[in-house]
């Protein structure tokens, strides 16, 4: 029997860019048949390579696969699966992988260009027509919210 679980996601130097929520890292790595002998698999994921700290440390039984929503918002992040035996000896361990969290900046508000056709006001109860608002486009932005005083 081979000594070590092979780890299929997320691959090594994973990244991860998002712009509000963290987002969920799934994991996933082989089967091995010692689980059916009563061994169970652990998911160790760690700030650092040699594992001194675990963040976070997850018993899944004989499941191959889980997510984790990670606590740490940005940075690299470690994770190993091992398999241990009914007396909780370590029996086999995966390679040492890494992946990252890196928050995208706030995008900057957009540049408000004012009405179409670069007029400077516009009097609804002189015209009776709906003004168009101009404004530049902001990359990652999911929405724009208009406000409109008197």
């Amino acid at each position: 029997n081979d000594a070590t679980i092979k780890v299929n996601i997320p691959e090594d130097k994973k990244r991860y860019e998002y712009q509000e929520d963290v987002p969920e890292v799934k994991f996933s790595w082989d089967r091995d048949s010692l689980v059916e002998q009563g061994y169970h698999y652990v998911l160790e994921i760690s700030d650092s390579e040699e594992f001194q700290k675990i963040i976070e440390t997850d018993k899944l039984a004989n499941k191959t696969e889980t997510s984790y929503k990670p606590k740490i918002k940005a940075g690299r992040q470690f994770w190993r699966v091992k398999l241990l035996n009914p007396s909780q000896q370590v029996m086999k361990v995966s390679a040492v992988r890494q992946f990252e969290l890196q928050p995208f900046p706030p995008p900057e508000p957009p540049v408000q260009l004012g009405l179409e056709g670069g007029a400077e006001e516009f009097k609804l109860e002189e015209s009776g027509q709906t003004p168009t608002l101009v404004w530049t486009q902001v990359e990652r932005a999911k929405k724009y919210e208009v406000q409109v005083y008197q």
